[in-house]
């Protein structure tokens, strides 16, 4: 309880500039002091007293160290080796070679693969591939030690790697030929420097039973080398790597040896203190974690038996581990218990509507949660449902006023008074042989004839829509005389489709203001309308001078964000019709604008709709 209280005064006397995960984590670290600080004086007492314990674990350290450092190396290139062998890559090209094809093939692939490999793996020197009677590749240089053919059948292991029956294999001195690997052995000559290589053969991955070739990987002899040069004990120290059959693997070239403490004891997986002719050792045999090998660290216990004043030093190095133990497990605790308010957060600051992206496995997972944590959450989506609805509400009466105030304007012509005044003027002028006006009054009466059916619906058939189209257009020629040519590609019988009503005029009238009146001589405009899985609208103008930027801000269509439901200023008509598509049509309809070949096109993307099928409802 007392723990608790001090937890919560640390985390609540933290400035308030501070992240939460940052305060669990100051106050996990800050309650963990006081105890690193009793562990600091304990320890330093019972070091006096139990020096040996401390060298013991110590050295073990060292040696958890290096089987860190090697494993990491072999088991590495173990995983380098067999994602090689079952490499599309090197199975094509070595299945190329074994066709029977004299010439090699282009290694151009295999190449960028294999320096990958390399240049993504610090500790590989060259890899080599070969078939079962050559060498086909080589990272090293042509016809060198490693790479001829006949050079790698006079090395030492050459038939014990044609005869691995597992499916890969550890080679040491893997530059020796035979005749001075027995010389090392039988110790005619200085041990040479030891070269690491993994071979692996190569299989048909289409059919196992069948060889292809080899694969030989060799490691960098400084790399290796370094490993065994970071351990910083004693300057004596013997360090040697062993298989499963006791075979030595590697070691670092001690400067004097110290092997036949090995011989005599054999121990394994143990840490001791031993004597041998009168001199004491500390003896560590810890596995490697690789495929069974482990690691033996001898050093002469003179060599650590200092003064107190390097035992507290190795004591503060013990003390500096746990501090960083402590501060990770911290860091760990800390991100745990804070991601999922962090996440919540990230949620929270990132909506958009409906369309946010968002991890739903991970929220599925804190919404089945029975803690706090699944309370807020399952009460933040409730409030976002709820917000979502309150928006579309929102935005679905500002459309509604608009098209209330259009109603409204619509409402305050007398259709009858209209119709029978334009047919006097049609009339007077068919009296008076003015055939021209009289084509206008008729385009006229069309136009305001089809505008104004008392029609509820979304839709109207395509034909009357095209024939509205066709009543503006002749209003527009008598304007701009020879400046303005158009055209039509419709669908066969454009009567048997229906289309969202009044969604051409203002396009058309887009392009006419700000396409063809633009252009000195006039331009051309096409309306063409193709019926595949939805119905494709495209309006034409030549001209090139709309802004896609301006316009792509006036689509901007989302109604979760409040600033964006209102229609802007300019553009009201382009605005008005993008939205009634997406809702009555759905999110996926829409238009665009585009430019090409000087010309500009407005693409509606609308449902195919046909006059039988029922009517949508709002």
């Amino acid at each position: 309880m007392r723990n608790r209280r001090l937890f919560y005064q640390i985390f609540n006397g933290l400035p308030a500039k501070v992240s939460f995960k940052r305060r669990l984590f100051i106050s996990f670290v800050l309650i963990c002091i006081p105890g690193l600080i009793a562990l600091t004086i304990f320890s330093y007492l019972l070091t006096r007293t139990n020096t040996q314990r401390v060298l013991l674990q110590s050295q073990n350290y060292q040696v958890e160290q290096i089987n860190t450092s090697l494993s990491s190396v072999y088991q590495n290139t173990e995983y380098l080796s067999r994602d090689l062998v079952i490499s599309s890559v090197v199975q094509d090209y070595l299945k190329t070679i074994a066709s029977g094809d004299s010439s090699l093939p282009n290694d151009t692939e295999l190449s960028y693969t294999i320096d990958s490999s390399i240049s993504n793996h610090e500790y590989v020197e060259h890899i080599i591939i070969t078939t079962m009677n050559a060498s086909c590749y080589s990272s090293a240089s042509a016809y060198t030690d490693i790479t001829s053919f006949d050079n790698i059948k006079k090395k030492w292991w050459y038939n014990d790697m044609t005869a691995i029956s597992n499916s890969y294999q550890w080679f040491t001195y893997a530059t020796l030929d035979a005749t001075t690997w027995r010389k090392q052995q039988r110790k005619e000559i200085a041990t040479q420097i030891n070269t690491m290589m993994l071979a692996r053969p190569i299989y048909d991955t289409s059919d196992p039973s069948k060889q292809l070739g080899y694969l030989m990987i060799y490691l960098k002899k400084e790399y290796l080398q370094n490993i065994w040069n970071s351990v910083d004990w004693g300057h004596s120290t013997n360090i040697y790597v062993f298989d499963e059959n006791q075979n030595p693997i590697d070691s670092n070239l001690p400067l004097t040896d110290y092997s036949m403490l090995i011989d005599k004891y054999h121990l394994q997986n143990d840490s001791r203190l031993i004597t041998y002719n009168n001199h004491n050792y500390i003896y560590s045999s810890l596995p490697t974690g690789f495929d069974n090998w482990y690691t033996v660290m001898i050093t002469p216990y003179a060599e650590l038996d200092h003064s107190l004043t390097n035992v507290f030093i190795t004591v503060l190095i013990m003390i500096a581990a746990l501090i960083v133990l402590i501060a990770f497990l911290s860091s760990k605790s800390a991100s745990n218990m804070s991601r999922p308010i962090i996440v919540l957060s990230d949620i929270i600051n990132a909506y958009h509507g409906p369309n946010s992206t968002r991890d739903e496995k991970l929220i599925a997972t804190y919404l089945e949660r029975s803690d706090e944590i699944g309370e807020i959450y399952r009460s933040y989506m409730q409030l976002e449902d709820r917000m979502q609805s309150l928006i579309e509400e929102v935005y679905v009466k500002t459309l509604e006023k608009k098209d209330a105030q259009l109603a409204l304007l619509q409402s305050q012509i007398n259709p009858h008074f209209l119709y029978n005044t334009l047919d006097s003027i049609n009339w007077l002028a068919l009296m008076n042989h003015q055939d021209e006006i009289s084509q206008m009054i008729t385009a006229l009466s069309n136009t305001f004839r089809l505008s104004l059916m008392k029609d509820s619906e979304y839709y109207v058939r395509l034909d009357q829509e095209i024939e509205y189209i066709k009543s503006y257009l002749v209003l527009q020629k008598f304007r701009y005389d020879d400046r303005l040519h158009y055209s039509f590609e419709l669908p066969n019988h454009p009567q048997d489709y229906e289309i969202l009503r009044f969604v051409l005029q203002p396009i058309v009238e887009n392009s006419l203001k700000h396409g063809i009146d633009r252009l000195p001589n006039g331009g051309h405009l096409l309306i063409r309308i193709r019926i595949e899985d939805d119905m494709i609208v495209e309006v034409i103008n030549d001209g090139d001078q709309i802004n896609l930027s301006k316009m792509d801000k006036l689509l901007v269509y989302q109604p979760e964000r409040s600033e964006l439901i209102a229609f802007m200023d300019e553009g009201y008509g382009v605005q008005n019709i993008y939205r009634r598509i997406k809702i009555v049509c759905g999110n996926k309809y829409g238009l665009r604008y585009s430019i090409a070949n000087k010309q500009t096109i407005c693409t509606i993307h609308l449902p195919v709709k046909k006059p039988d099928c029922e009517k949508p409802t709002t």
